[in-house]
């Protein structure tokens, strides 16, 4: 007999399946595809963090299918988790690593289902709100922290290569990168900073219109720092890869003369650039692991609430627009029994004094 694993609204064609769902780090993408699903045939748009005049960033509410770049319906697409979004490889030199999730069209073979045409390479963020950096201002001032990963900047890259050509790259990089003897020595890059920030904002200022969703960021809000769900307890935000990269941009601005996590991500996007503006293709290993400038290299960087406070700040970050009941609705046929939560000491002690009051 078959054994009942549960399932996810919409995930009806997926690379994972049964138990795969449930663990730890398989649940923390898989949850918010559905989540997806389910806000989308729900005429639920996700907010849309992008890019706009002036440099500046905006929230404006988008379709999912503008994110899932399709209005397949669900059971008509192929999730593809922990995958390669095979378009992108001819930007790069190597194999790039593999990226959250993977959208694709489902294709019926027989009594068979394959993943078929790609259509969207996201990577996923699921984050809860408030972080510690925001937790005691006022329920409106509540805001997540997001923890970038070196994957994601690379998919950022390839994300905006696909969508401009060779020669409009080469005209706005090629100047600043010309001339670097080594781009993983730290006194030169650190020198380097003030063209990277310039040719940046040039880039960004011109080409927004071609921007991409990049990062699919769901949150679960609680009451406070208390592991209990809001009344209203779920959303999704969405970031283009423009505005991750005005993001970078910005945080580099504050300590322009300083090799931070930040500034290492600049200059790797901008040496990125600059190859692909000149060949075509770029080294991508090269470019992260000659590029580290004694830093951990595991992590790209990390956005705490008060960061993400200036750039997600829209009404439904204190209202998120689905319930906390919706749980009920996602996890469907008894998966909640299949998930295996970390037992943590302060979480135990959390509960065990709750309950004696």
């Amino acid at each position: 007999m078959t054994k009942n694993y549960g399932s996810l609204y919409g995930l009806v064609n997926t690379s994972r399946k049964g138990k795969d769902l449930w663990g730890k780090n398989q649940f923390n993408s898989a949850f918010p595809a559905a989540l997806a699903c389910y806000m989308r045939d729900h005429n639920h748009g996700a907010v849309y963090v992008n890019l706009t005049d002036n440099l500046k960033t905006q929230c404006s509410v988008i379709p999912i299918d503008d994110i899932f770049n399709t209005d397949l319906p669900n059971d008509k697409l192929y999730f593809d988790f922990e995958s390669r979004f095979e378009p992108y490889d001819k930007f790069v030199d190597h194999t790039p690593e593999r990226v959250d999730l993977v959208v694709r069209k489902a294709n019926e073979v027989g009594d068979k289902v394959e993943a078929g045409d790609y259509l969207q390479a996201l990577e996923v963020k699921l984050t809860v709100t408030p972080d510690s950096t925001t937790c005691k201002a006022a329920p409106d001032e509540w805001f997540p922290e997001i923890v970038i990963r070196p994957a994601t900047t690379m998919y950022c890259a390839m994300s905006i290569a696909s969508r401009v050509t060779q020669e409009e790259v080469k005209e706005i990089f090629d100047p600043v990168g010309r001339d670097v003897m080594q781009w993983g020595n730290l006194t030169e890059s650190v020198q380097l900073l003030p063209k990277v920030i310039e040719a940046l904002d040039t880039f960004q200022d011109k080409f927004k219109d071609r921007q991409n969703p990049l990062i699919l960021q769901p949150i679960w809000r609680t009451q406070g720092k208390q592991p209990i769900l809001d009344d209203n307890a779920f959303d999704i935000f969405v970031w283009s890869d423009y505005a991750l990269l005005r993001v970078i941009t910005d945080l580099v601005k504050r300590s322009p003369k300083k090799m931070t996590r930040y500034a290492r991500s600049a200059l790797r996007m901008t040496r990125y650039l600059h190859e692909y503006g000149r060949s075509g293709v770029a080294h991508i290993n090269n470019i992260y692991s000659g590029m580290t400038y004694n830093q951990q290299s595991d992590k790209e960087f990390a956005l705490n609430g008060k960061i993400t406070q200036l750039y997600m700040n829209h009404p439904r970050m204190a209202a998120p627009i689905l319930g906390k009941e919706v749980v009920r609705k996602i996890i469907l046929h008894g998966g909640e029994e299949h998930l295996s939560p970390e037992r943590r000491l302060d979480q135990t002690i959390y509960f065990a004094y709750k309950a004696e009051d």
